[in-house]
């Protein structure tokens, strides 16, 4: 029964050991994930960064804007095209033509 006991124990103390560890490993991961976040916030707030990221999001939204503009445009032109082949073969099939 003593032997049963000292293995108890000794699991006991491997089981806590294991624990205290997991929460250091825990802790420290944790610290380490804020101190990247600190130092990745105040990169972009660097006003060097910051102009870059602004230069960056107004170039997006001027490519947006392009691309807007020329999907508008080629829809409009799809749909000339469209309207007159449509006109075209209507009017081949009524004889008109």
């Amino acid at each position: 029964m003593a032997d049963n006991d000292s293995l108890a124990n000794k699991a006991k103390q491997f089981a806590n050991t294991a624990t205290d560890k997991a929460k250091q490993l825990a802790d420290t991961t944790a610290q380490t994930a804020r101190n990247v976040a600190t130092t990745v916030q105040k990169k972009l707030d660097e006003p060097d960064n910051k102009e870059r990221i602004a230069k960056a999001k107004n170039a997006a939204s001027q490519a947006g804007q392009q691309l807007k503009s020329t999907a508008s445009t080629v829809g409009g032109k799809a749909r000339d095209v469209f309207v007159s082949v449509k006109g075209k073969v209507e009017g081949r099939l009524s004889g008109k033509d």
